[in-house]
């Protein structure tokens, strides 16, 4: 972080260790050469490019870098008539790819790769308002969705305005500049310090309020440029604190998840989907519940299993700190017991429970540890010991009688069942205790069973199976059909549709059953959708039927298969070159192959990926484009041939590589193809 040491007065970067806790300390690199004492009127805010971290010192003039990889200072900049804001901040910075943009009191820009002034923006641009409610704030991406790029920045606070890369001026949509004007929508805040990195895609999001009033109830609202609208779906009324700071994504590769800050300290987690507070958690959390600390030892299961509880003494993995944990306990609905959220074990591991009243709903309980920067292994090695009283053990047995029949034999119906007599009686050890018991003890049964032993017709088996997976050859394929309890000496019958084509009929053996292996035809079905229908008949005569349902591309290869209606069909990778959006000859060959298959389709969306560590070296931006191009490539390709399904366009940087197969497995995308339910 960017701070200014007040006990020399120069500005610099401040590292803190926050793999530990408490965080700790690991030193000050002194960059600033002018002594000023104060941060909030003299430093910018802070963005990085690559692993380089950039700040403006504005009482020297100077673009201060320092390069996280090196722990060293980088070449500073010369801003030469570089002013700050009047107000409470001194100006905002924020990078876009090699790019840097300072807002002060005029807009300027800076290339990284050589350190230079932008072409097109010498001693700035633009005038920004002074004051407490001024304009200034850092600025997002203009994004021109007729040519599906982004050709500029703009400023949209109180007075909005874009230009492009070359410090041209641009004009706001007309949406987007509706939006900004109306006052529960505008840009409020914490006026003076306001900033955003809430661009991605299409999409941006900046903190607003009902009344358009700076330092009120918070609130954001999202903007998309696609539509020029609000974005669909997402909740602009949800509170979000009072006098917002700033819109941080976070983690920084999570596009659906930002925080939110402001000067009353209140910090939420958003979903940048809907709008509403609440990210899905991505740390380890540690679990025992009651089937490990406290197996049930009475056959009294809804009371039985913990009478009082008296203590938890937990066992922390290498590299933890037992009093470091925090342990929550949920009862049986998952609500948290009062007064235990987040409890700190002593010195021992030891969490004191005796002051729990134990009720129906505790028998089934869980506790949850989590520490900061717990690994899912370290989470998974947590060990605990439940200190607690129960039921005493009882051994629980539960007796069955069944009838015992002759065989049933075609036209005979009924039988007589013979007299029996049955006794029963066992005895278990646990925990070095003896326990033993009867049962109704001596209970005999004896010409107790006078009714008729009535046959029940065991149901009808028919069954088929495709033995193939996903990218597998279907001519020649094998088909398992297989059939129990039938009618004797009765026809079977395995279809291919939709076209019918009857691939194999033969008769049930004396018991009703039979078992074959067929082959499909070496002539491929078309591509598209199939279906294999399997009939047989039942003992009372009526028809059984077993679908299979599968489809294929123009290579004859299986693209899916199940057992019901075949609604959805996803692609295998569609590889591209890399750093482009070109596909390479094998992508082209399995889009080609696929088209065939997927032409009739109701809707077609297409999930575009970048390699992490080569297409996203630049910036996650640049990575977002890429993924972008490369979708519109395929749905150019498919709308060509006259795909005219409604096509969407899903962009997503690739996580990790795909199946640890190397960089060049994530350059892809995947087409995904539905068909509405078809009308009965």
């Amino acid at each position: 972080s960017y701070v200014v040491n007040k006990s020399t007065g120069y500005s610099g970067v401040l590292c803190t260790d926050v793999a530990v806790y408490p965080f700790v300390d690991c030193g000050f690199t002194p960059l600033g050469s002018s002594a000023h004492y104060n941060s909030q009127y003299y430093l910018s805010s802070q963005t990085n490019v690559d692993s380089k971290v950039y700040a403006v010192d504005f009482s020297d003039s100077k673009l201060y870098c320092f390069d996280m990889a090196t722990e060293t200072q980088c070449a500073a900049i010369d801003l030469n008539g570089i002013a700050r804001t009047n107000s409470y901040s001194p100006g905002f910075i924020q990078s876009l790819g090699d790019k840097i943009f300072i807002t002060g009191s005029k807009l300027h820009c800076i290339d990284t790769t050589d350190n230079s002034v932008c072409s097109g923006w010498a001693g700035g641009i633009g005038e920004f308002m002074y004051g407490d409610d001024g304009d200034a704030m850092n600025v997002i991406p203009f994004y021109n969705r007729a040519t599906d790029t982004e050709t500029g920045v703009c400023v949209l606070l109180q007075n909005p305005r874009c230009w492009a890369w070359d410090g041209t001026s641009l004009s706001l949509p007309s949406g987007l500049a509706a939006i900004l004007a109306d006052s529960s929508t505008k840009v409020a805040g914490g006026a003076g310090y306001l900033e955003t990195n809430m661009f991605t895609g299409s999409r941006v999001i900046w903190p607003s309020n009902p009344e358009g009033y700076n330092w009120s109830a918070g609130k954001a609202t999202c903007y998309d440029w696609e539509t020029d609208a609000l974005c669909a779906g997402f909740d602009n009324t949800t509170y979000l604190g009072l006098s917002i700071y700033a819109f941080r994504y976070y983690p920084e590769d999570d596009a659906n998840c930002f925080w939110v800050n402001g000067d009353r300290g209140y910090i939420y987690g958003v979903n940048a989907t809907t709008g509403r507070v609440g990210c899905a958690s991505t740390k380890a959390v540690g679990q025992l519940d009651y089937q490990v600390l406290a197996p049930l030892l009475s056959c009294n299961s809804d009371f039985g299993r913990v009478r009082t509880l008296d203590s938890l003494t937990l066992t922390a993995p290498a590299g933890v700190a037992v009093t470091d944990l925090r342990v929550t306990l949920y009862d049986g609905n998952d609500n948290i017991v009062t007064g235990f959220d987040g409890i700190a074990p002593d010195a021992n591991g030891v969490v004191d429970l005796s002051s729990i009243v134990v009720t129906a709903d505790l028998q089934e309980f869980r506790f949850t540890m989590e520490s900061v920067d717990l690994t899912l292994d370290q989470a998974t090695s947590i060990q605990g010991t439940l200190n607690y009283e129960a039921d005493p053990a009882q051994l629980c047995v539960e007796l069955t009688v069944n009838q015992v029949c002759p065989l049933y034999n075609p036209g005979t119906a009924n039988f007589t069942s013979q007299d029996f007599a049955v006794a029963v009686s066992a005895s278990v050890t646990y925990g070095g205790t003896s326990v033993s018991g009867a049962a109704n003890d001596a209970l005999e049964v004896q010409d107790g069973i006078s009714e008729d032993c009535e046959f029940v017709a065991l149901p009808p088996e028919i069954d088929l199976n495709l033995d193939l997976e996903v990218g597998a050859e279907v001519s020649n394929a094998d088909v398992l059909i297989q059939g129990g309890n039938l009618r004797p000496n009765s026809e079977y019958v395995l279809t291919m549709h939709s076209t019918p084509v009857e691939l194999y009929r033969g008769l049930t053996d004396e018991t009703g059953s039979f078992s074959n292996t067929i082959q499909i035809p070496s002539d491929c079905p078309a591509a598209g959708r199939h279906k294999l229908v399997l009939t047989g008949t039942d003992l009372d005569g009526n028809p059984v039927t077993r679908v299979t349902y599968f489809a294929v591309d123009s290579d004859c290869k299986l693209l899916t298969k199940g057992a019901e209606q075949i609604r959805k069909i996803r692609s295998t990778s569609i590889f591209f070159e890399a750093d482009k959006a070109v596909m390479t000859k094998e992508g082209m060959r399995t889009l080609k192959a696929l088209y065939w298959a997927i032409r009739g389709a109701d809707s077609i969306k297409v999930e575009a990926y970048t390699n992490p560590t080569r297409d996203t070296m630049k910036s996650k931006w640049t990575a977002m484009k890429l993924a972008r191009k490369r979708a519109q490539v395929i749905v150019k390709w498919l709308k060509a041939r006259g795909v005219e399904a409604t096509v969407q366009i899903q962009k997503a940087i690739g996580p990790k590589d795909f199946e640890n197969n190397g960089p060049a497995k994530n350059r892809r995308a995947i087409v995904v193809a539905r068909w509405l339910p078809e009308v009965r």
